[in-house]
């Protein structure tokens, strides 16, 4: 990233690399998902074929020539999709957006985070250094309960 805008809680290059290597992995599973849309679109084209057959009893070649193209439609339009699927992908690596706001609320948790750490720790540095300056005796007087 380049310009003055705040890194992330790690640096921004190292935060784009991890990023964009876990997008590259929806490339697969998303071209997997086309695949399935496109079989389940088949069925339920087989399916309301069956369901329609019988009102196109009188024109059987008109309803098997709607089905075929029908078909056809779905089919041709498979390779673009995954096309469109795998551009997307490519869009989505090209570009990671750090500006957005759930990445800055993320920083704002993680450095809230840090300074209540670096609060306890230096309460408890504290705490150490006056337990060792503090020479506490049971015998003095000032500390007599009775």
């Amino acid at each position: 990233m380049q310009g003055t805008s705040p890194g992330l809680f790690i640096p921004d290059t190292v935060f784009e690399q991890l990023v964009q290597n876990q997008i590259k992995l929806l490339l697969k599973p998303s071209i997997i998902c086309v695949d399935t849309v496109h079989d389940e679109m088949q069925r339920i084209i087989e399916k309301c074929s069956e369901e329609t057959k019988r009102s196109f009893n009188r024109f059987p070649n008109l309803h098997k020539k709607v089905c075929d193209v029908v078909e056809k439609l779905i089919d041709k339009q498979i390779e673009p999709t995954k096309f469109f699927v795998k551009t997307l992908i490519n869009v989505e690596v090209g570009y990671i957006n750090a500006r957005h706001p759930d990445f800055n609320e993320a920083k704002l948790m993680i450095d809230n985070k840090k300074d209540i750490e670096l609060k306890k720790s230096n309460s408890l540095t504290k705490m150490k250094f006056l337990n060792k300056q503090i020479k506490i005796d049971p015998s003095d007087p000032c500390y007599d309960v009775s």
